[in-house]
């Protein structure tokens, strides 16, 4: 049975003081560009560029992070399929995890970006460093 941790962290409301904290939940973008391990990586690219970003997920057909494909990877191998070039078990974080501690370690670190995932790993969303400062 899950607890209150898991409650959280999947979005449900929760009270107390830190409730009121904002948490990547609170600031993540919900369209994220994905594709599947069988897709080719030029219309993967193309789905990409349509939209101005630079990078796409890599879910199974329950939405469950598998990898991601960067910038690097289009202009490289346009032509293989998403599994045999995708960078596998990305960094993730948490729906639940504070804003006040993940945006510090991102700027530490010049990360502009994290994937938000449920513990399950299913798909929630990329949190993006500046729209977590911005709510901060």
């Amino acid at each position: 049975m899950a607890g209150k941790a898991e409650w959280v962290a999947v979005g449900l409301p929760a009270e107390g003081r830190q409730a009121a904290l904002p948490t990547a939940q609170d600031a993540l973008q919900r369209e994220v560009i994905t594709c599947h391990t069988a897709e080719r990586v030029h219309d993967v690219y193309q789905r990409v560029t349509a939209v101005g970003d630079d990078m796409a997920l890599v879910v199974d057909d329950d939405h469950i992070v598998l990898g991601r494909l960067r910038q690097q990877v289009f202009a490289q191998h346009p032509e293989v399929i998403v599994g045999d070039v995708m960078e596998e078990g990305p960094t993730t974080i948490r729906p639940n995890t504070k804003l006040a501690d993940i945006i510090p370690r991102m700027q530490a670190r010049n990360v502009n970006s994290s994937v938000v995932k449920t513990a399950n790993g299913r798909l929630s969303g990329i949190l993006y460093r500046q729209d977590g400062e911005a709510l901060l």
